[in-house]
C-alpha cells in the first residue's frame, strides 16, 4: 500500500488537452518517476492523510482510462476531487479555491524562494487554462454516462488542476537528474500532461 500510496503522490492525472499544449494520446517516454529526476521536487500531498481516496476512487479512475476510447474526452478523477475535498481546495459544482491551492503548494516548499516562484507562475497559470476550458469540462461531466457498474462520476476540475500543476513544476525543475530518460521526460511534460501511476 505505501509504494501505492507513494505512486500517486509523485505522478498525478491522466493525458488532457491544455490550452496551450497539444492533445497527448501516448505514454509518457520514460518509465521513471517525477522524483527520480527532479530530486528536490516538492512534496504537495500527504500520501497517509489521502490514502483513503485512493483506496475509494483508484479502480474507478483506471476504468475509466481503460475503457477510454481514441479521440474521446476523459472523466474527471475521483482520487483527485476526493483529495481536493480532504484538503478544502474543491468547493463543489466545479470550484476551485485558488488561495487556498496556492497555500497548499507554497507550504510544501517551507520558504524556498526559488519554488515559491515557480509555484506562483505555475498557480497563475493553471488557473487561468482550468478557466477557459470550465465551461468545457462542465458540459462534458453534465454529459457523462455510466458505462460499468458502480461508476463514480466526478467533475474533471480538480484533476485538470492538479494535473497542470504537476506537469508545470517538473517543467520548471531547475535540479534535474542528467539523464537520457529524464530528458525525455521533461521534454514530454513540456507538450503533454503526466500520467497517474498506481502500480
Amino acid at each position: 500500500m505505501e509504494k501505492y500510496l507513494i505512486k500517486f503522490a509523485i505522478l498525478s492525472l491522466f493525458c488532457a488537452h491544455v490550452v496551450t499544449q497539444m492533445v497527448c494520446s501516448d505514454n509518457p517516454p520514460s518509465g521513471k518517476d517525477i522524483r527520480e529526476c527532479c530530486l528536490d521536487y516538492p512534496r504537495v500531498f500527504d500520501t497517509h492523510l489521502n490514502s483513503s481516496c485512493i483506496t475509494r476512487y483508484a479502480r474507478n479512475t483506471q476504468r475509466q482510462l481503460q475503457d477510454l476510447e481514441p479521440g474521446e474526452t476523459p472523466k474527471g478523477n475521483c482520487v483527485l476531487e476526493c483529495i481536493a475535498n480532504q484538503t478544502r481546495i474543491y468547493k463543489g459544482r466545479g470550484i476551485i479555491d485558488t488561495i487556498a491551492l496556492k497555500r497548499l503548494y507554497m507550504n510544501s516548499v517551507s520558504g524556498d524562494r526559488d519554488w515559491g516562484n515557480i509555484i506562483v507562475k505555475a498557480v497563475d497559470l493553471c488557473v487561468n487554462e482550468t478557466r477557459i476550458m470550465f465551461n468545457d469540462m462542465k458540459t462534458n461531466y453534465k454529459e457523462a454516462k455510466t458505462t460499468f457498474v458502480g461508476e463514480v462520476i466526478c467533475h474533471p476540475v480538480s484533476g485538470y488542476i492538479f494535473g497542470c500543476l504537476q506537469t508545470e513544476l517538473f517543467r520548471r525543475c531547475t535540479n534535474m537528474t542528467e539523464s537520457s530518460e529524464c530528458e525525455a521526460l521533461q521534454q514530454y511534460a513540456s507538450a503533454c500532461h503526466l500520467s497517474i501511476k498506481y502500480s
